[in-house]
């Protein structure tokens, strides 16, 4: 299989070298990269997973902007594209392989005539090809679902060969987790290093624009989302979940934001988690939770990414941290309305991962 991955993608990595000639490649770039790494034990039951290292494989196909926008201009020109992954994640038993297949940005940090140091967001989807399974596959409690999301982070630097071809070096982190939509989900943590081979299918030529005024200003966002989750102690159900936030925004530059946020959740799980704990008279009033949080948002033109930290400020069921953590992806589809989709975790636990709509003002 690894074979057949490995032929399968340097064909595609060959084919799209033999079109370098042609204009509608421009600005497109093929990369094979190989990666090196382990299982983080981010749970005492996940280190069974955790006492080897292991190797996994990526083709990824991306196209470098021009600055044909005004955004692709303030973050440097960043690049855009596509990554296909596997792992045979030690071979382990329980686990099986991955495959993987997620949209990415790739963002210049540093560049000159030999060197780029670059900063790459990915998120998509996993396959694997084992999981939880309550006879066949017990032990297997970081993976309750055959697909689930796939974020990766990873930094590189890449050294210029000649004109066509680059090579490059890079430390990345990819979690795979279905949000607890199906449990046990403990999710899968890969930290890896890693080196590739860039060829260049046809250069880019770059456009500078005028700088453009911008004026600080304050923002106001109502969201409203819901989702799904399984817990541990009941397996069979699907819990419905709701939530709500209000934030205040400032942008300090066209690129960020911060602010703080009010949230409202109601948690339809908390019911059976108090009733296990003693408690009696259990009623809808115990499911609503509230908490404050800080938020730092990226805006990448119609895209914009935010990141959340907050506390709880009420909480009936208290199992869980008191901080926890969001990761939203929004896309701006008219005017001041955005969808959008998160997930939410409490330190390195999945809590639920949720969509829904939102309006600014």
């Amino acid at each position: 299989m690894k074979a057949r991955l490995l032929l399968f993608s340097l064909s595609i990595f060959c084919f799209f070298g033999n079109l370098s000639a042609q204009q509608r490649f421009s600005g497109w770039n093929a990369e094979l990269r190989g990666n090196y790494g382990f299982i983080m034990q981010h749970h005492y039951n996940m280190g069974v997973y955790t006492n080897h290292h292991f190797p996994s494989f990526e083709a990824s196909f991306f196209k470098q902007s021009s600055g044909k926008q005004y955004w692709q201009q303030l973050y440097r020109y960043p690049s855009y594209g596509f990554a296909c992954f596997y792992s045979s994640l030690g071979s382990t038993r329980e686990l099986g392989n991955v495959y993987a297949l997620y949209p990415f940005m790739r963002f210049p940090l540093f560049r000159n005539n030999m060197f780029q140091l670059d900063f790459r967001l990915g998120f998509g989807a996993g396959y694997f090809t084992k999981k939880f399974d309550r006879t066949e596959n017990y032990k297997n409690l970081a993976i309750g679902s055959n697909v689930n999301a796939c974020i990766s982070f990873m930094y590189d630097i890449a050294y210029n060969i000649n004109p066509n071809w680059k090579a490059s070096l890079g430390v990345s982190w990819t979690h795979f987790s279905n949000g607890t939509m199906i449990s046990p989900n403990y999710g899968i943590n890969l930290p890896m290093a890693s080196a590739g081979i860039v060829y260049k299918l046809k250069p880019t030529k770059f456009i500078k624009r005028d700088k453009q005024f911008f004026d600080k200003n304050w923002i106001f966002n109502l969201e409203a989302a819901t989702g799904l989750k399984q817990i541990e102690e009941n397996y069979d159900y699907n819990y419905k979940i709701f939530y709500f936030s209000f934030k205040e925004l400032y942008y300090t530059s066209p690129k960020h934001a911060f602010g703080f946020g009010q949230d409202i959740g109601y948690d339809e799980s908390d019911k059976i988690l108090l009733q296990l704990d003693g408690r009696e008279n259990v009623s809808d009033k115990d499911f609503i939770n509230c908490g404050i949080s800080a938020i730092h948002r990226w805006d990448i033109g119609r895209l914009k990414i935010d990141f959340s930290l907050g506390t709880y400020l009420f909480r009936t069921e208290k199992s869980d941290a008191n901080v926890y953590d969001k990761l939203a992806i929004k896309y701006q589809f008219y005017k001041n309305f955005e969808t959008f989709i998160f997930l939410k975790s409490h330190y390195a636990k999945a809590d639920f991962m949720g969509w829904g709509i939102g309006w600014s003002l």
